[in-house]
């Protein structure tokens, strides 16, 4: 690399870094204020709707990378122009092609320091943030691990597998302890449903443990009287961003041999597979932006500009997740059809300019 494609990396990257920050200040604001409707929940208050808020940044660092990418090199480059700098580099025998491939090498290196940051600290912040959030909010009786979420009502010890969804449990193996602390019941059930205001457990097999020994029951379906609203299990369904890639993809296969949907997870896998894709496809945009027709307008417009180019890419993204859900598409195409709509009106867009 040499020092003129060294300076132009620099340059992208502090107003990639800029608008990180800004989109992240922003992101946490918002946040914040969404955790407002929770504050008062439990031992959940604002203090630690700060600390959980806080907890998220690294993640919406790495989920609105591509549009920061984007308004970051406008940002860097539309410096450079108005300065001149542009046209002394296109004089000096710097082609477009030379800058654009200049930035995309830069913005290549920082899209996989992202990725990193997103297969490895994110995953275990959020889990973290979210496993907070359960305890606060239940008052101390509620905790979610990596292996599902431990509960305690009254004398009753319960690990749930899988929170499905806040009404649907699976896995529940509750341990019932007499006043002494002794051990006296055991029990596991497939699947847990709440229904008219009432936890039902289903398919229950139950060992009574006694001086006299062990007897095992089976039931089909018993009300299971504990003081768990669904509310608070929102925060501790399993999210997509709770897991590095690889065990993503092992949750998905655990899921679709368990008969669940897998849709959400299986979009959430590829769109991260191809983030450092789509963080290249939208810093591409941002060449013509400031070489194309619009080099006359003022910088303001161009922001504007690539900020409306980059909230339509997350709309894009938005839209075919649903959509693939609905119509069964494959989640690797709807993952896809964005960055690919990107990136041929980028390349469109450079050979106008060319």
């Amino acid at each position: 690399m040499n020092i003129i494609q060294r300076y132009l990396a620099i340059t992208v990257l502090k107003a990639i870094g800029l608008a990180v920050l800004v989109l992240a200040a922003i992101s946490g604001i918002i946040e914040l204020l969404r955790e407002m409707a929770d504050v008062g929940t439990g031992f959940y208050g604002i203090t630690s709707a700060i600390i959980y808020v806080f907890s998220l940044i690294p993640q919406h660092i790495y989920e609105f990378f591509p549009m920061a990418g984007l308004i970051g090199c406008i940002l860097g480059l539309g410096m450079l122009a108005t300065r001149s700098e542009l046209i002394a580099l296109r004089a000096a025998g710097f082609s477009l092609t030379d800058i654009t491939l200049a930035v995309l090498k830069t913005a290549l290196i920082a899209a996989i320091l992202i990725s990193l940051l997103g297969e490895t600290i994110v995953p275990h912040l959020r889990l973290w943030a979210d496993s907070y959030k359960t305890l606060k909010t239940s008052s101390g009786k509620a905790y979610t691990t990596q292996h599902g979420m431990w509960i305690r009502s009254q004398n009753d010890f319960v690990h749930i597998d899988l929170i499905a969804a806040p009404t649907k449990l699976y896995g529940i193996t509750r341990y019932e302890l007499d006043n002494q602390g002794r051990l006296e019941r055991v029990s596991y059930a497939k699947q847990a449903l709440f229904q008219d205001g009432e936890w039902q457990l289903l398919d229950i097999q139950s060992s009574n443990i006694s001086e006299t020994g062990v007897s095992n029951i089976t039931v089909p379906s018993i009300s299971w009287s504990i003081s768990l609203p669904p509310d608070i299990l929102k925060v501790a369904v399993v999210e997509p961003m709770q897991m590095g890639l690889t065990e993503l993809y092992h949750y998905i296969i655990y899921r679709q041999k368990a008969g669940l949907s897998n849709a959400e997870y299986a979009l959430s896998f590829w769109q991260r597979l191809f983030q450092p894709l789509a963080a290249a496809v939208m810093i591409l945009i941002a060449v013509p932006f400031i070489s194309g027709s619009i080099r006359s307008a003022t910088m303001g417009l161009k922001l504007l500009l690539g900020i409306v180019a980059g909230f339509l890419f997350y709309i894009l993204n938005q839209f075919f997740g649903p959509m693939s859900m609905v119509y069964q598409l494959p989640a690797i195409l709807a993952a896809l059809l964005p960055t690919l709509v990107f990136a041929l009106i980028g390349l469109g867009l450079i050979k106008r300019v060319r």
